[in-house]
């Protein structure tokens, strides 16, 4: 309120100025789920940030067959789906109805994965538990020979067995990996928590 002075009577003028505070957005699922790596035509790990001061929000560079919600009473952003395109895919999700402009960003690389095939000389193969704390089983009909592999592609360690199951125990962050049969290039993928 504005009142004048040194006039007959009161003379005054009103207004309003609403203060917003600043809006944030935070990933709130795995670590690593905002730069993940899938074959096509396999769901993506959802995922999720918490935000606050905003009353939506927009995405664009996702993949085809992946979406983004805004859930605006617990003020949740989710990403999810299965990809149907392949390459990498670098995101950004961009609130709404906030002061300035806030963002968070991401990639989603899409793979061509070999199937496994027995017949072109592949072996097919499983990963248990899946997710797990570092320590998992391979499981074959015949053993094989298997790479370790992060997310961006570097081999962690390789394996050689003739069993049908290996255990292996490894010291990893959590995130994704990948297990590789060397002979076709079979991924199966494996989430450490």
């Amino acid at each position: 309120t504005v009142t004048l002075t040194g006039g007959c009577g009161s003379v005054s003028a009103s207004g309003t100025i609403t203060v917003s505070t600043n809006s944030t957005i935070t990933l709130s699922s795995a670590p690593s789920t905002d730069n993940q790596s899938v074959c096509i035509n396999t769901a993506i790990t959802p995922i999720t940030y918490t935000t606050t001061g905003a009353t939506g929000a927009t995405f664009s560079g996702l993949p085809a067959g992946v979406t983004g919600s805004f859930n605006n009473v617990t003020k949740v952003v989710t990403i999810s789906g299965t990809p149907t395109a392949s390459g990498t895919f670098n995101y950004t999700v961009t609130l709404t109805g906030v002061c300035g402009s806030v963002t968070a960003s991401g990639t989603i690389a899409v793979n061509l994965c070999t199937s496994l095939n027995p017949a072109l000389g592949g072996i097919a193969f499983e990963v248990y538990p899946n997710p797990s704390r570092g320590a998992f089983i391979i499981k074959t009909a015949r053993g094989g020979s298997f790479e370790l592999v992060d997310i961006t592609g570097k081999v962690i360690r390789s394996y050689v067995f003739s069993q049908s199951e290996q255990f292996i125990r490894e010291e990893l962050s959590a995130g994704m990996y990948f297990i590789r049969e060397k002979e076709s290039g079979a991924v199966q993928k494996l989430v450490v928590e």
